[in-house]
């Protein structure tokens, strides 16, 4: 062999693939309980035979709850995320490590067979245990079989991806030139915090060197008022990282594996961090962070995310991980369309005209949708049927699924090949498999430190209950962003911004809240009339006629920013709907709003046709037709200018 072939051999690009969080399932206890029946625990030599046959009748109760990589993400496996990232960045080595047993091993070795990863180049080898009950223990097996040779990318299956990760490679041996005590860089991405796809359990903190980004202190909860930094890692200058959250990608040098092997107290990533921070000095080793700001890269670490991601998929931000394009485990997947308010169908999909399909869904191959089925924020398999009057929001629905009529599912997870009968509730936060179910659970999982259990200020860390069901991530979004957009009219109201610069902000906050423009009209018209409100502290207690006069005030001033945002009649719709919810919510506001409409029909932002369709459709919202009664003579006027108007019509 030439020397030309071993470097080539040495240079192989390499990955870990961890298939499980030890344990720690992103479903709750329960469901890691049923992945693998009896944890960890082997049978004692001297154990009898009806002990054995035990443990298989326990096997074979749990069938039908699938190994955690395998479970469904917008109608792919969860796995299939992971290695589509890995195979496109070019690693030519993967081992997806599973400690969940024989069982889940032979799942995902039986996948890797059955699908096209099996056919690439790629090097692709399931290694199974049944006795790591922790991170640290599988990466001293890994370091025994001397199967890692080189630096390596260290990922979880329920990564999601879209960034190449040979650049963070090399960025890493960059560091490690300038740095020889460099052992990894962490990809940190920046999600604010409260966004959809965001854990209430990440409160992470990263203390860095501004300079070189070589992290400084790590703590996995910030504790209240104060971040530890250990005195001998201060800097001049330092970054304090509150609004990042942990990728799931570590990019590791050769050295990781030797030193979890020579340190038994590493169980996981944090102890890893901690104990190579508070060694430094003696070791010699150091770990970076890289601060991702553009691109997607975020773990489903809890029920939570796995709703926001796959809302994140649908959505496109993760692009080209998306369901219209082809990529997956299997050639013959099923080839999706993309449609409006982001619906993916198959062409053989039956459909009943009355179904109400949308936003962000994904529908499966020869699945059929009876009338009066309404699907939000979901995603079903293949095969499935629908029956009549059937209610789904926030689930993911397996292949061979049949629910009855009148069912209604809520933030639950269905498994392939499941029967729901008729009138049937499902959720929130179940999984449904074979007949058998599974309460998911928000569990916190970080242990409180002495000093936070002193403190007598937790509130912004207080547990919820594990199985109430969890607010929608999608509503807070809108509420930040709201709020943020009647500060800026705020601003640009009492400081005299041009309209010009407002509308960049507006734009800004439109971004960096992922909203779509759509969004807009709803929270500008909320922000035009919201700013009496926080200008004047007695504005309620004023007589309406003051009242009137400096919400008209206001208005007039953004008259011309109102155009830009409202172009169609959905929008005018989004104006007239947020008005009514702004009375409904303030009762000074309510005889308001009659002129209000009146102002915003006279500048041509509320056509006539518009408003009545308003007034003559029902509401939902309580208290809605008490407020259409205090309009009625705005709307008999735009009657009786509309019935003039075709009289003349008439007359010519």
């Amino acid at each position: 062999m030439g020397k030309g072939e071993v470097e080539e051999q040495e240079d192989v690009f390499q990955a870990i693939l961890l298939a499980d969080n030890f344990g720690v399932s992103i479903f709750g206890s329960e469901w890691a309980d049923k992945q693998n029946p009896g944890g960890n625990q082997f049978l004692d030599d001297d154990e009898d035979e009806g002990g054995a046959q035990n443990k298989s009748k326990e096997d074979e109760l749990e069938s039908g709850f699938t190994q955690e990589s395998l479970m469904h993400l917008g109608n792919r496996k969860l796995i299939d995320y992971a290695l589509e990232a890995l195979t496109v960045s070019g690693v030519q080595e993967i081992y997806i490590f599973c400690s969940t047993g024989i069982r889940g091993g032979d799942a995902l070795k039986a996948h890797i067979k059955d699908s096209r990863w099996s056919d690439l180049t790629v090097k692709i080898q399931v290694i199974c245990s049944e006795d790591c009950q922790s991170l640290g223990d599988a990466l001293r097996e890994l370091d025994a079989k001397g199967m890692i040779r080189n630096d390596f990318i260290m990922m979880a299956t329920a990564v999601i991806t879209n960034k190449g990760l040979k650049p963070w490679l090399e960025m890493h041996r960059a560091t490690m030139k300038n740095d020889k005590g460099a052992v990894m860089t962490l990809v940190h991405r920046v999600v604010p915090e409260g966004h959809r796809s965001r854990s209430t359990n990440s409160r992470t903190s990263v203390v860095v060197d501004a300079s070189t980004r070589k992290i400084l202190a790590y703590n996995e909860r910030v504790p209240d008022k104060r971040i530890k930094v250990p005195l001998a890692n201060i800097k001049e200058e330092m970054e304090v990282y509150l609004d990042t959250v942990d990728s799931g990608i570590a990019i590791c040098s050769s050295s990781v594996l030797p030193l979890f092997t020579d340190n038994f107290d590493f169980a996981n990533m944090v102890d890893f961090i901690k104990g190579i921070l508070m060694n430094e000095e003696i070791m010699g080793n150091t770990i970076y962070v890289h601060r991702l700001e553009k691109g997607y890269a975020n773990k489903i670490t809890d029920f939570d995310t796995y709703l926001g991601i796959s809302n994140d998929i649908m959505e496109r931000w993760t692009y080209p991980l998306v369901p219209d394009m082809p990529f997956g485990s299997n050639p013959d997947d099923s080839i999706y369309s993309m449609n409006l308010n982001f619906v993916y169908k198959v062409t053989d999909v039956v459909c009943a005209r009355n179904a109400m399909i949308g936003p962000n869904v994904i529908i499966g191959s020869k699945t059929k949708v009876q009338e009066g089925v309404q699907i939000r924020k979901s995603s079903i398999g293949n095969n499935c049927e629908i029956g009549k009057n059937v209610l789904i929001e926030h689930c993911q629905i397996g292949n061979n699924v049949k629910i009855g009529d009148g069912s209604k599912l809520c933030k639950s997870i269905v498994l392939d090949g499941s029967v729901i009968k008729a009138a049937s509730i499902v959720g929130p936060m179940i999984i449904l498999a074979e007949g058998q179910t599974c309460k998911i659970a928000i569990e916190d999982t970080f242990e409180k430190s002495d000093d936070e259990e002193e403190s007598d200020d937790e509130d912004d860390f207080k547990s919820e209950d594990s199985f109430a069901p969890e607010p929608d991530n999608q509503e807070s979004d809108t509420k930040r962003f709201c709020s943020e957009v009647l500060e800026s009219i705020l601003r640009a109201f009492t400081d005299n911004v041009d309209l010009d610069n407002l509308a960049v902000e507006i734009h800004g906050s439109r971004t960096a809240n992922f909203m779509y423009f759509d969004d807009v009209p709803n929270a500008v018209v909320k922000g035009i009339i919201g700013v009496p409100l926080k200008l004047y502290p007695d504005f309620e207690q004023m007589p309406p006629k003051t009242q009137w006069d400096k919400t008209s005030e206001v208005m007039v001033r953004f008259k011309k920013l109102m155009p830009q945002y409202v172009k169609t009649e959905k929008a005018q719709k989004t104006v007239l709907q947020a008005l009514e919810e702004h009375a409904l919510d303030n009762a000074y506001f309510r005889p308001l709003l009659m002129k209000v409409l009146h102002y915003y029909y006279d500048i041509d932002i509320l056509s006539q046709e518009m408003i009545l369709n308003w007034y003559k459709t029902p509401s939902a919202y309580k208290g809605a037709a008490e407020l259409r009664k205090m309009v009625e003579k705005l709307i008999e006027w735009l009657e009786t200018a509309s019935e003039e108007s075709d009289s003349e019509e008439d007359d010519e």
